[in-house]
């Protein structure tokens, strides 16, 4: 009942509703015991089938632990983490590997981890994937760098999904990494301490976050058998290039702020993993990404709700700073293409730009903002901050070559469409302030 992915129907919907609860009862754990004999597996150690006993933190249950009564009805997703539940990791990586050469559906049966689930990009992420019927686990510390309420907001829609699971867990925490579900086959590493300035003020901090962080994830992924990676990185670690546009192939040895320093590491990590275990691992230099749900503390944000609430802003410099300012949407089209790269047959390991392919002079950004606000920007001039870049403008050949990747997002386009979020954000969280305190 492999053949193209049949098998979960065949498997007995009677026995998934009914006798699944029934020791040895039913055709369900029957056919159960002829796939893993099929694999080699060890039928006589196999537990009882208990669809029930999956646990996961359900939107349903006001983020309590459901799971105590069978499911009327199964995914796909369910009968694997039923089929894998107490098999050994070796056992569950040959079984996904035989399954993956048997029928290219088993991807329905498999879900995408994403860390830093529950923040700009992460919870973006996390949409894009349960609305293209991809069941995800969302890990998130919901640390304080900025208000945790935002990013209990950002995951709002997601939690309507019975496809998600939330695990609110650190990294570093071994005990939190080894309780993930079994079912996980690729993983999309976008949790970070995040900041250039910040990274200044306290580098033990990032180094422990970013690179003791990743590290702990690459070796649970190597016990777990688990080999496709989407790895978050930075344009930060260009540092001060002089060539433009930044090319993939540039020199980075020389970054100048901790952060950088921290996310440059996170790909060195992640190509010795790659060397010695055959992860297949695409890290992604993202360039400065803006659009709703963006950060409060990234300037595009800052400056808005500055310029709305009539108060000055700060500009660091002259203004002739300049970024690659990339849409969020742009963002997502190349994590996308990041996952079909990363799960194709043979192990990869590609270095790739994420940018708008275009600059954006900081005057400008802020004339911008003002135009579109209609505000007129009360502007306090300061010198350059230490760490900060001079420019930064991807070469985006590479992600259109390996990823189909094409920006298409103008920068106005993009910033009012942020600003309609903004307002609309605004709106509800001072609605919600009223609900409160009456």
């Amino acid at each position: 009942g492999f053949h193209h992915g049949l098998w979960v129907q065949r498997i007995g919907v009677s026995g998934v509703k009914g006798r699944m609860n029934s020791p040895g009862a039913g055709p369900g754990t029957h056919r159960f015991r002829n796939i893993r004999a099929m694999y080699g597996m060890d039928t006589n150690a196999m537990p009882h089938m208990h669809l029930s006993q999956r646990s996961r933190v359900s939107p349903r249950t006001n983020g309590q632990v459901a799971g105590t009564k069978c499911r009327t009805t199964a995914t796909p997703r369910h009968i694997w983490t039923t089929l894998v539940s107490g098999m050994p990791f070796a056992q569950v990586s040959a079984l996904r590997s035989a399954y993956r050469q048997r029928a290219p559906q088993a991807r329905a049966l498999m879900a995408i981890l994403v860390t830093g689930a529950a923040g700009f990009i992460g919870s973006h992420t996390v949409d894009f994937l349960l609305n293209s019927g991809t069941a995800v686990v969302g890990l998130d510390c919901y640390d304080d760098f900025y208000d945790p309420g935002i990013k209990e907001r950002n995951l709002v829609r997601a939690r309507d999904f019975d496809s998600f699971t939330e695990i609110r867990a650190d990294l570093r925490d071994p005990d939190a990494l080894q309780a993930l579900p079994p079912d996980i086959d690729c993983v999309i590493h976008l949790a970070a301490r995040a900041g250039v300035r910040p990274s200044i003020e306290d580098p033990v901090l990032y180094g422990s976050v970013n690179v003791v962080g990743t590290l702990c994830l690459l070796e649970w992924m190597k016990a777990r058998s688990v080999r496709d990676l989407v790895f978050a990185s930075s344009s930060s670690v260009y540092g001060n290039n002089k060539k433009v546009p930044f090319s993939e192939a540039d020199p980075v040895e020389e970054p100048i702020s901790p952060y950088a320093a921290s996310k440059r590491a996170g790909e060195v990590f992640c190509h010795s993993h790659h060397h010695l275990c055959d992860m297949s691992v695409v890290a992604l230099r993202f360039f400065t990404v803006y659009g709703p749900r963006q950060r409060p503390d990234l300037a595009i944000h800052k400056f808005a709700a500055l310029m709305k609430d009539g108060r000055p802003i700060t500009m660091f410099g002259d203004g002739t700073t300049e970024r690659d300012y990339t849409y969020i949407d742009d963002i997502i089209e190349g994590v996308s293409g990041s996952i079909d790269l990363v799960r194709r047959d043979d192990p990869v390991f590609e270095i790739i730009n994420l940018g708008g392919s275009r600059t954006v002079a900081l005057a400008e950004m802020i004339r911008v903002l003002g135009e579109e606000t209609g505000v007129d920007p009360e502007v306090n001039q300061i010198s350059t901050q230490p760490g900060d870049v001079d420019r930064t403008y991807a070469d985006v050949a590479k992600a259109e070559r390996l990823l189909g990747y094409h920006p298409r997002t103008d920068f106005r386009e993009g910033v009012r469409t942020f600003l309609a979020w903004l307002d609309d954000d605004r709106r509800s969280r001072a609605a919600g302030a009223t609900g409160a305190s009456s």
